[in-house]
């Protein structure tokens, strides 16, 4: 007699759990790692014998009656043929490659969603600095505005000729260090506070 492999005795339980309800089946868990002897204590606590010539387990109490219903005898399929086997086998093959591709591609959908999103930051950071520089260069736009606005010597005392020397230095010194000195007249220093593009240090007279 060949007694049945552990594969063969956890198909048998396979076949048998296709006939049972949810909560009455064997799960897979239960039977890792269990040695033969140990799927066949399994199976007699089913109520099942197994019989090794005819690849099957029947029930061993056949006159009483059974609420759960189960099957009187479980049957192994017939083994694969080797034209069974190859077409299982590619058919393993194919949905591996398939499983494959689907992770593949949303893999590279997120690489491309990624790529995507630093392609927007780094726009709007372009945006961002464009605008920057214009705003700047309406700033000196502006400051060479008025500097050629204020030409004449009788407007710049007009305008600035209320400030007092010793302010004039102050604000002579904060556009670049020790730029008060050499003396000069106001109307000099206003000048001079002007051309170092300091205009905008200066408040015109109410």
């Amino acid at each position: 007699m060949v007694e049945l492999k552990i594969g063969e005795l956890k198909a048998l339980i396979r076949e048998y759990n296709k006939t049972m309800q949810k909560e009455q089946k064997i799960l897979p868990t239960q039977l890792k790692g269990k040695s033969k002897d140990e799927i066949l204590k399994v199976i007699s606590e089913l109520g099942y014998t197994v019989d090794h010539d005819k690849r099957m387990m029947k029930r061993t109490k056949k006159g009483e009656k059974d609420k759960k219903k189960r099957p009187m005898s479980v049957k192994l399929p017939p083994p694969k043929t080797e034209e069974e086997k190859k077409t299982a086998k590619e058919e393993r093959v194919k949905k591996k490659e398939e499983k494959d591709k689907k992770k593949q591609e949303e893999k590279d959908k997120l690489i491309k969603g990624g790529a995507a999103l630093s392609k927007l930051a780094a726009k709007r950071k372009e945006r961002k600095d464009k605008k920057k520089e214009t705003k700047e260069m309406g700033t000196q736009t502006d400051d060479k505005k008025e500097e050629k606005k204020e030409m004449s010597d009788e407007d710049l005392l007009k305008h600035y000729g209320h400030y007092r020397v010793n302010k004039l230095n102050e604000i002579l010194d904060s556009i670049e260090d020790k730029l008060s000195k050499g003396g000069g007249s106001k109307l000099s220093k206003i000048k001079k506070i002007i051309k170092h593009g300091g205009v905008k240090k200066l408040k015109k007279a109410q």
